[in-house]
């Protein structure tokens, strides 16, 4: 998703806080109303942090897989938080 590499940017120039000011502004964006299942991936602060902080930086292989797109992110919500919070836990111990 492009919004992810937007975001993976931000995060890059301005650490997490320009990360949350983008994904702001996404949410904000006339054309994403028209796209639920995008909306509802972005209303997950917490994942979309997670894919564009710990995810993304894996590199090319893992930006093409279908984990990373809206359809698969909005059916599979629950899994990817809790991979996310094991992958968070895995990271401070």
């Amino acid at each position: 998703m492009t919004i992810l590499r937007n975001i993976e940017d931000a995060y890059e120039q301005k650490g997490e806080v320009g990360a949350r000011a983008r994904l702001a502004d996404e949410l904000l964006h006339p054309d994403r109303s028209k796209n639920t299942r995008l909306t509802r991936v972005l209303h997950y602060e917490r994942l979309v942090l997670c894919l564009v902080a710990d995810l993304l930086p894996l590199g090319e292989h893992f930006r093409r897989r279908s984990e990373f797109k809206a359809s698969w992110l909005a059916r599979n919500i629950e899994v990817q938080m809790g991979v996310c919070q094991f992958h968070s836990y895995i990271l401070l111990y």
